[in-house]
């Protein structure tokens, strides 16, 4: 699975350009925010996150040309699924730590959160989280989908509905009670 995903040049080029770039364009944008600036922070906090899961909905078409392989693949009994899903995630930690580095290292110290490495290294891990599990959750829906456009028209609204869930738009305690169920999936 590894030699899978190293051979995908552009698709790595792609997320490690992007990553960069927009962190510097948002550490730029954000710069030396000051003590009183909790609204910028709080937006920056929030939008973070939610890049780092659009950003995953590139797996989209990578599953969806790679489905039918591994279908046929789980027909002949070659090996468990599990064992699939289990390679396909581990192969990826690599490019979700780089992005989660690539993009929170100048975010954070350009837009003068506390220098403190305890509260950097939680960050840049809530955002290798968050950027993993909106990988798989985006992987999930692209097995279970039988085309691209649907997967990708599945995935935007989906992705909207977890954010609003998040508990930063409307807190857990604003939010009904037959609702509460999206708050504990949302990974924001």
């Amino acid at each position: 699975q590894f030699k899978l995903v190293a051979r995908d040049t552009q698709f790595i080029a792609g997320h490690a350009g992007q990553s960069v770039v927009v962190a510097l364009l948002l550490g730029s944008l954000f710069w030396k925010l000051g003590v009183d600036d909790f609204q910028l922070r709080v937006g920056l906090l929030l939008f973070l996150p939610t890049l780092l899961a659009f950003n995953n909905m590139a797996e989209v078409p990578v599953v969806i040309h790679g489905k039918l392989v591994v279908q046929k693949q789980k027909r002949a009994s070659f090996y468990p699924i599990l064992a699939y899903v289990l390679a396909v995630n581990i192969a990826h930690l690599p490019l979700a730590l780089f992005e989660a580095v690539a993009l929170g290292s100048p975010t954070y110290f350009m837009s003068s959160f506390v220098p403190d490495s305890e509260r950097f290294v939680f960050f840049i891990l809530i955002l290798f989280l968050v950027g993993m599990t909106s990988a798989v959750f985006f992987r999930a829906i692209s097995y279970l989908v039988p085309s691209m456009e649907v997967g990708q028209v599945l995935i935007g609204p989906t992705n909207v509905v977890l954010g609003l869930f998040g508990g930063v738009m409307i807190t857990r305690l604003q939010i009904p009670d037959y609702f509460i169920w999206a708050y504990y999936l949302s990974p924001f």
